[in-house]
């Protein structure tokens, strides 16, 4: 088996995830339209954490029959998150890439910066570095009224996974972040 078809078979393994490789294409979408169902999101867990509450919550979504709900159910020193990847499909012209993330958010009990969209670029040899050299690469404001989002990045050549992270910092008992509506596009344009 060759590194290609090796790599679409990872790529065919990723739940709610489409595919394609040319500019201005969907890349993957989580529409947590599903109750129940959290796919590929997951907590990082340090060890003698409690887990957080990371569930589909159906009373707030911001389209559909539900959105992502994470919320902090213990007071933590440091920041907690959750994550997926997405897989991107082999380039044979990576120089110029650009991906723009687009979505729904809101919080509770979170300060204006505590909750945020990050994205860590990986390669063959593993992590490359974050999107546009950025932790944050959105910053989620602080309100119970849901918001769109949208950033808009290169990505560095040898990029070929992509780690999302919803993380919420300074992490308190009831602060709590939804997601809605997330998608990553290939966008045309030339790598700033």
């Amino acid at each position: 088996m060759n590194a290609r078809t090796l790599a679409l078979a990872l790529i065919a393994t990723l739940p709610a995830i489409a595919l394609a490789d040319t500019p201005g294409t969907l890349l993957a979408k989580f529409a947590f339209d599903k109750p129940d169902t959290l796919g590929p999101w997951h907590e990082e867990l340090k060890p003698a954490q409690e887990p957080s509450d990371l569930a589909i919550d159906t009373a707030n979504p911001h389209s559909g029959p539900s959105a992502l709900k994470y919320r902090v159910k213990a007071d933590v020193d440091s920041q907690r998150d959750i994550y997926t990847g997405v897989a991107l499909a082999p380039n044979d012209a990576p120089s110029g890439r650009r991906l723009r993330f687009r979505f729904w958010a809101r919080t509770d009990g979170a300060a204006k910066g505590d909750a945020s969209l990050r994205v860590l670029e990986r390669g063959p040899s593993g992590v490359i570095g974050w999107l546009d050299n950025k932790v944050d690469a959105v910053v989620i404001d602080k309100g119970a009224t849901w918001s769109e989002y949208s950033v808009d990045a290169p990505l560095k050549d040898a990029t070929s996974m992509l780690t999302l992270q919803v993380a919420i910092a300074h992490a308190s008992a009831g602060k709590a972040v939804w997601i809605d509506d997330l998608s990553v596009e290939q966008i045309p344009g030339a790598a700033k």
